[in-house]
Parts: structure tokens; C-alpha cells; sequence
């Protein structure tokens, strides 16, 4: 599938050429991109360009399909990948919520654990409650940036615009 760019006018957005990357250029990083002073190259996806005008769904599409891959890969530095292990924290947790509320009911996941690391379930259920609460920390400031880069992608209506909203500063939600 060919790459796009688009060169916008930095003050109104106005796009003014726009081709394959083989047209406008040899190199497909927008910022190296060749163009006149006022103009800002942005990368897009195929049925962007449909001259005289522009196509923002599919851009739109993609944006948001980028920030949930870019929110994914983010969230991966606080918890192990899988639907397997996102469903087997899940249930730990409603274990651990369970157990503060009663320390007699079954806990399969907890005593698995707990007895593979020698330790006991309070200390567990104490280990992991620290890390759920940890991770509904982080885990809600990266939900709530997914979205909110989201709705300004859908509210856009110029390629600049999508392309600010579309850039997270992920690494500033740990620190913040």
C-alpha cells in the first residue's frame, strides 16, 4: 500500500500539493520531506487525497486506530500482554476484593500464587491490592488520554489539527 503526504499551509491548513511518497519525495519521514517555508509535511493513509479536497475519514481512522495502538503499547509497561493475563488479573483482583471482605472464601488464583511463591494469601492479596491500586493510577490517566486524543480526532476538520490530536504525550502520564 503507497504512502502519502500532504503539505498543509502552517497558518490556515489550507493543503497544497499532496502525492505519493514516491511523487513528493524519497524519504517517508514528513519532517525530512522537502517543502516551502510556511508548510508542514504530514504522512497519511491511502483515500486521504482526493483532490481538489481532502478525505479526512480515513485519516481519522487511522489516527484513532494509532492512539489505541500507541495507548497499548504504553500500558505494557505496567502490566504483562495477553487477554489471558488481562483476564487472570481481573479475576485476582475480585479474588483480593473478596478476600479483604471475607478471608474465608475461595481464592484459586491468590493460594496458586501464594504457594508458588511461598508466601501467604494475606501477604499476597496485600501485594496485589497495592499494585491494583497502582495500576487504576496509571491504568484511568492513560484511558482518559485514549479518549480524549479520540474525540479531537473526531471533532478535526484539517489534516494538522488530527495530527495534533493525535499526538499523546504518553510518557508525561507516569510523571504526572
Amino acid at each position: 500500500m503507497a504512502e502519502y503526504l500532504v503539505f498543509a499551509d502552517s497558518d490556515d491548513a489550507t493543503i497544497v500539493k499532496g502525492g505519493t511518497i514516491d511523487d513528493v519525495g524519497p524519504n517517508s519521514d514528513p519532517s525530512l520531506q522537502v517543502h516551502a517555508p510556511g508548510q508542514t509535511a504530514y504522512l497519511v493513509p491511502q483515500g486521504t487525497l482526493a483532490w481538489p479536497g481532502i478525505n479526512l475519514e480515513p485519516m481519522r481512522a487511522a489516527m484513532t486506530a494509532k492512539v489505541d495502538t500507541a495507548a497499548e503499547a504504553f500500558r505494557l509497561n505496567f502490566i504483562t500482554p495477553g487477554a489471558g493475563q488481562a483476564m487472570t488479573y481481573a479475576y485476582k483482583a475480585s479474588e483480593v476484593k473478596a478476600w479483604e471482605a471475607d478471608n474465608t472464601v475461595p481464592t484459586p488464583f491468590l493460594t496458586a500464587e501464594a504457594t508458588a511463591r511461598g508466601m501467604t494469601v494475606a501477604d499476597l492479596a496485600a501485594e496485589a491490592g497495592a499494585q491494583i491500586t497502582a495500576w487504576i493510577t496509571i491504568g484511568s490517566k492513560i484511558e482518559g488520554a485514549r479518549m480524549g486524543a479520540k474525540a479531537a480526532i473526531t471533532a478535526a476538520t484539517t489534516v494538522p489539527a488530527m495530527a495534533r490530536a493525535g499526538n499523546v504525550d504518553w510518557a508525561a502520564l507516569a510523571s504526572s
